[in-house]
């Protein structure tokens, strides 16, 4: 694959993550976005894989209706991070994850803790089971 085929490859998957993100915090199912955009379910899976590159009309019709502005799928309007070609790792994990529907109901719901305390042990706990997770497959 070309370095510029590679670069649009991860924009198209970035913007793809940011409507679903989108789309799930305002609880709009696929077939209801497909709708809107007058596309298939299957063509908005497509979209949020970044299998498909979605057009600036459709773009912009998905943004009416996820009540955001074109620019957020851009994160902060700027283009995305890594369109130098170089996502590391833990960029990547991060885009994995936020597309993740536990790990986006997780955060939804962390952001609802007010408390300082509350949330620093909710992060402990969290931590200490991922260490314990870690440290039970090093012995497997």
């Amino acid at each position: 694959m070309l370095q510029k085929e590679k670069i649009l490859q991860q924009a198209d998957m970035h913007v793809g993550v940011r409507i679903k993100i989108a789309r799930k915090l305002k609880h709009i199912s696929q077939t209801k976005l497909a709708e809107h955009l007058g596309v298939s379910f299957q063509q908005v899976q497509k979209y949020e894989n970044g299998k498909n590159r979605i057009s600036a009309s459709k773009l912009a019709a998905a943004a009416d209706l996820l009540g955001v502005t074109p620019a957020f799928f851009f994160a902060d309007g700027q283009a995305p991070a890594g369109l130098d070609g170089n996502i590391d790792d833990e960029s990547a994990k991060l885009i994995e994850l936020m597309s993740n529907e536990d790990a986006l109901a997780l955060n939804l719901y962390y952001a609802k803790i007010e408390n300082p305390e509350v949330r620093r042990s909710v992060l402990n706990l969290v931590q200490d089971l991922a260490a314990a997770e870690s440290q039970q497959n090093l012995h497997i």
